[in-house]
């Protein structure tokens, strides 16, 4: 993915600083963590400094645009 340019990545692939394209915003990230579903799938919670966090599967592809 080329720097400064929306792409899309695995949610398990984002990291502090990136934005994320939710429902149409662009949010940035604080931090993520991995948890499991009670099926024992892997999980990722999005954490968000002034959103509500989003738990979502780690595979999951989201819209990222990733800074320097």
């Amino acid at each position: 993915m080329a720097t400064d340019q929306p792409g899309s990545m695995v949610a398990v692939l984002v990291r502090h600083g990136d934005l994320i394209r939710i429902r149409g915003h662009w949010l940035e990230l604080a931090s993520t963590r991995l948890e499991r579903y009670p099926t024992g799938t892997p999980a990722i919670v999005l954490l968000f400094p002034a959103h509500p966090s989003l738990r979502i599967h780690a595979g999951d592809r989201l819209t990222v645009q990733r800074h320097g």
